[in-house]
């Protein structure tokens, strides 16, 4: 099983554990709301893990979300957006599974419903949706560069000549040469270059362009 059919499965659990709490929530009276809480902590934790096996890290055997997420910042410094959701979900992951352990109401119940949905779909949209895909495969809208607002993204800045590091892209006017759209369409694919930036910075690059072509063909 390849990379991204690995992170699909994770996606797919993630997405029941979601949609069990979200039925139990709004069927059954009174509502599980320990249960409800525990399944969004599993449902966030999944998708955690999904983006770091993306990212080529195997994920720990753990449950604290904040560490998640603080491995994932690692690879996307966008995922700070993500603290006071890990912070809120994480007590969830064993302490509303024994009696007595933590006091969980209703409003709480419904707040990590919100907290979890807002997690899956966040990490979805780094791994499925890349919004801002660079010539190169470097998602710029998780590029601190971006975020800090040095940089308007590498299909603007780099075909203006002004890329961050300075002087032009290499990637971007090999492939602008030969009209492509990136370089996952280029017959040399992935070319010795690519590689060579890949294994320094932004490995997930050449896994962004290998999902660009098959969403292509």
């Amino acid at each position: 099983m390849d990379k991204l059919e690995v992170i699909k499965e994770w996606f797919v659990f993630s997405d029941r554990d979601l949609a069990s709490a979200q039925h139990l929530h709004t069927t059954m009276h009174p509502v599980p709301i320990e249960l409800v809480c525990y399944l969004c902590q599993q449902s966030a934790e999944k998708a955690l893990k999904a983006f770091l096996i993306y990212s080529d890290v195997m994920p720990d055997k753990i449950h604290n979300l904040t560490r998640l997420k603080e491995k994932s910042m690692k690879f996307d410094v966008s995922f700070t957006e993500l603290s006071k959701e890990c912070s809120r979900l994480t007590p969830y992951s064993s302490q509303p599974r024994y009696p007595n352990e933590i006091e969980i109401t209703e409003g709480d119940a419904l707040l990590a419903l919100q907290d979890a949905e807002k997690v899956n779909a966040f990490v979805k949209s780094k791994i499925l949706k890349p919004k801002n895909i660079s010539m190169c495969g470097i998602d710029c809208d998780a590029c601190s560069y971006k975020i800090e607002g040095k940089c308007e993204g590498c299909r603007i800045s780099a075909a203006k000549g002004e890329c961050v590091w300075g002087g032009r892209c290499e990637l971007h006017d090999c492939a602008a040469e030969q009209k492509l759209p990136h370089c996952g369409k280029c017959k040399q694919f992935p070319c010795a270059k690519l590689e060579e930036w890949a294994s320094s910075e932004n490995p997930e690059r050449i896994d962004n362009l290998k999902k660009m072509n098959e969403e292509t063909t």
